[in-house]
């Protein structure tokens, strides 16, 4: 193991939880709140199925029918809602 990777585990470890919460703002453009959330689920979930889509997964299979519907949705409230 190398020094700055000694260090970087050092640091990190020192760290621990502290840095869950060191920062209150989240840092947001201007036109955050122009859409509604349902507006921004609704386009997070097209871009997460063309993510699916780019990965090689048959979205047609149906073992990924379920988590067609439900991950892109479940990510996409999880992100514009937070």
């Amino acid at each position: 193991m190398n020094v700055v990777s000694l260090i970087n585990k050092e640091h990190i470890e020192a760290i621990g939880d502290n840095h869950i919460s060191s920062n209150v703002d989240t840092p947001l453009l201007q036109s955050a709140f122009d859409k509604t959330d349902e507006e921004k689920i609704s386009k997070i979930q097209v871009h997460f199925s063309n993510i699916m889509e780019e990965l090689g997964l048959d979205l047609s299979d149906d073992s990924l029918s379920e988590h067609l519907i439900v991950l892109p949705k479940c990510t996409s409230k999880n992100f514009s809602m937070d």
